[in-house]
């Protein structure tokens, strides 16, 4: 990946898996918290990260953020491990035999998240929203977010292998979060439904692996209860307030704003993982600055946590040693 020329702090390099760097298209609404304050800079530490996400935009049947051929699952499953009801184990024929119109088993279909150890040592959140379809056909989209980056793509089915083979993808990037660091390409890769419910992943080129969960239906990741605004004070005292958009991964965004003594800032992040109570999104960007010396950015990934109805706990998304900021409705 590449460097990133907002970052505060040192960055380290790591060498994509396999394919050049791909350029990607840029929304310009990947952003995040900014000066929410130097504890979550801190908490989100040193390092880059290859991350790859499976980006179904050209074969959902919709746009993406649209509902649109955007149910691929068994129909909504909860709010995943967090809130709502854990969905049932698969039969043989969930895990086997194909279901109409695709190759794939009606098991396999819709939203998926774990989390993969990386050869550094980092911790990566990988998301796929797997849709029916046929060998050479665009069948997921996916998010892999690290401290400092989000990289979304789209996955190609190779093949079909069948019961504990279970299916081999390959992966292009779509877009790569901030912009200045683009994400580079998984090779093959496999996956394989298990009879306990979850969604093995492995990448033999780089020997990594994950136990994905599945976490509801990827048309409505974000719980109406968390949608709308929510304000808080940073760690020096300064006022925020959060706005949190429903819509799918990849086009809902989390807007935050607020007064410094130099003048108003705006951050934008882009949804990049959900999970129930849980919604992570990307690096910050800067969307308004009114001051005379520029809006400060963290460049960090953070994690949204629902208690309650009326309780929004902001931390890092890769670390849990900082006290999260608190925000509640107005």
């Amino acid at each position: 990946m590449g460097g990133a020329g907002r970052a505060r702090r040192p960055q380290a390099h790591f060498p994509a898996p396999g394919e050049p760097p791909a350029q990607g298209r840029r929304r310009g609404r990947a952003v995040l918290l900014g000066a929410l304050g130097v504890v979550l800079a801190v908490a989100a530490g040193a390092g880059t990260f290859v991350a790859l996400q499976v980006y179904d935009q050209d074969g959902g049947g919709g746009k993406p953020g649209s509902e649109a051929g955007s149910s691929p699952g068994r129909g909504e499953q909860g709010e995943g491990r967090s809130g709502g009801t854990a969905a049932p184990e698969p039969s043989e024929r969930d895990i086997s035999s194909p279901a109409p119109g695709g190759a794939l088993p009606r098991g396999y279909l819709g939203a998926w998240q774990g989390s993969v150890q990386d050869a550094d040592g980092s911790t990566i959140t990988r998301r796929f929203e797997i849709r029916q379809g046929r060998k050479g056909q665009v069948i997921a989209k996916t998010v892999n977010l690290r401290a400092g980056m989000m990289c979304e793509g789209r996955a190609t089915l190779v093949a079909f292998d069948g019961g504990a083979a279970g299916l081999r993808i390959t992966s292009t990037i779509t877009e790569s979060h901030p912009v200045d660091k683009p994400c580079s390409p998984y090779k093959e890769q496999r996956l394989v439904l298990r009879g306990d419910g979850s969604l093995s992943w492995t990448y033999p080129a780089g020997s990594l692996s994950a136990k994905l969960h599945r976490v509801g239906d990827p048309a409505r990741p974000v719980p109406a209860r968390l949608a709308g605004e929510w304000k808080g004070v940073t760690a020096d005292g300064q006022e925020r307030t959060l706005s949190v958009e429903r819509g799918r991964v990849g086009s809902a965004t989390l807007v935050v704003s607020g007064r410094g003594p130099d003048g108003d800032c705006e951050w934008e992040s882009e949804l990049a993982a959900a999970d129930g109570n849980t919604l992570s999104y990307g690096p910050d960007v800067v969307t308004r600055d009114r001051t005379g010396d520029g809006c400060s950015v963290t460049g960090s990934s953070v994690t949204l946590t629902a208690v309650g109805d009326d309780e929004l706990r902001m931390s890092p998304a890769t670390s849990t040693d900082v006290p999260p900021l608190v925000f509640r409705r107005p």
